[in-house]
């Protein structure tokens, strides 16, 4: 019995989660540069910070007296630039994934040390979990040295079960909080109490909020708080089934998009760390992308991989000479524009998966009406027959 189980785990921590390599370096791609546009440079605004509003929590920063200095934070951006540019590349894929983590948790201990904690862990973590991965082995220039190209066809990735073990842990906490404090009680109304604080007290007022307003269905309101719970609590189950986890990342993104609409909360980071699980391979728009690179771009293919660095790294190092992330100098909203293409993108998966289940039960069905056909018209020859014979 133990053994089996033991079998069962091992078969979904190394051959469950298939991923191929093209996937994961589109992914790699797309999370480096997220994060070079949204996030370099970041807490600049720390050492102007009075001195009496540190107060730490359990972090790297709880060993320090106070915030950190100018110099230092420039440093944590420009190591947190500079990993991020060897990511975007695929150059020394491995310490650079490591690296881009191991900033971003010094950046956030600092960050987070006044009292206001962002629910960014999972966009910080993805870099360190997905090194093992082989986001490396495709689109980078860590191929060019590899002796021997890596495998085109699917292979099993513990890297991606343990990002599904953590995004299951991190929903699970934030349900378990949900259904201990009152949120399954039938009489109690959790979200739309929650949505009166959030446009009278916070003051985001949406207009989605004020609409939502004249809804005074009890069930409707308790039908949210239900599976809001349930949504959250499901990801345990569903982290050691990859079609299942997708479905309810799918059903994430659309929660995430209702939470902006409602709330004017952008949860973008953690639908970032969602498109690990995507299939980018197949997509026309990412094949189409592929013949009009190899056209237009091929030459950039043949330069040096010091040339393209320092032609990556004039992004970040133009935003930690302005002090302002990349993405607001240029007036990109990139957090909404996440949340409404993960919106769509689930949207259209769970579209496919329902198409997919009604054709396959059309067709037993029909056949069901066939053979039921088939079995009335035999009974009817028979019993002509048998009154021929009479």
């Amino acid at each position: 019995m133990r053994g089996r189980w033991r079998h069962r785990v091992d078969v979904w921590i190394f051959q469950s989660y298939y991923a191929r390599a093209t996937d994961l370096a589109v992914y790699r791609i797309l999370y480096s540069s997220y994060v070079l546009l949204t996030y370099v440079p970041a807490a600049t605004w720390l050492p102007h910070t009075p001195r009496a509003f540190f107060s730490p929590p359990l972090s790297l920063a709880a060993l320090f007296t106070g915030v950190p200095s100018p110099f230092l934070l420039l440093a944590l951006n420009t190591l947190l630039a500079c990993c991020l540019s060897l990511l975007l590349l695929g150059w020394y894929t491995r310490a650079a994934s490591v690296g881009t983590s191991l900033a971003l948790i010094l950046i956030n201990s600092w960050a987070y040390s006044l009292g206001k904690i962002d629910h960014d862990i999972l966009l910080v973590m993805t870099p360190a979990v997905l090194t093992g991965s082989g986001w490396r082995d495709a689109w980078s220039f860590d191929v060019r040295r590899r002796p021997t190209p890596p495998q085109a066809a699917p292979q099993g990735s513990w890297s991606l079960a343990l990002l599904a073990l953590l995004i299951a842990v991190a929903m699970c906490t934030a349900g378990w909080a949900k259904a201990s404090t009152g949120w399954l009680n039938p009489a109690t109304r959790a979200t739309y109490a929650h949505l009166l604080t959030n446009y009278f007290v916070t003051g985001r007022q949406t207009w989605a909020a004020e609409r939502s307003f004249q809804i005074n269905a009890l069930w409707l309101w308790k039908a949210a708080d239900w599976s809001t719970v349930a949504l959250e609590l499901g990801f345990l189950y569903a982290m050691f089934r990859p079609r299942t986890m997708r479905v309810f990342t799918a059903l994430a993104c659309l929660f995430h998009c209702g939470v902006w609409l409602l709330f004017g909360i952008v949860f973008a980071s953690n639908v970032v760390t969602y498109g690990a699980f995507l299939s980018y391979g197949n997509r026309f728009l990412v094949q189409r992308f592929r013949e009009i690179a190899g056209r237009r771009f091929l030459c950039l293919g043949q330069l040096p991989a010091w040339a393209l660095l320092g032609v990556t790294s004039l992004l970040p190092l133009t935003a930690l000479v302005v002090g302002r992330p990349l993405g607001a100098c240029l007036g990109l909203p990139l957090d909404r524009l996440v949340i409404l293409s993960g919106a769509v993108i689930g949207s259209g998966y769970l579209i496919r998966r329902v198409h997919k289940i009604v054709r396959r039960a059309l067709p037993l069905r029909s056949a069901g009406d066939r053979r039921a056909a088939r079995s009335g018209s035999n009974r009817s020859e028979t019993r002509e027959s048998l009154l021929s014979r009479d």
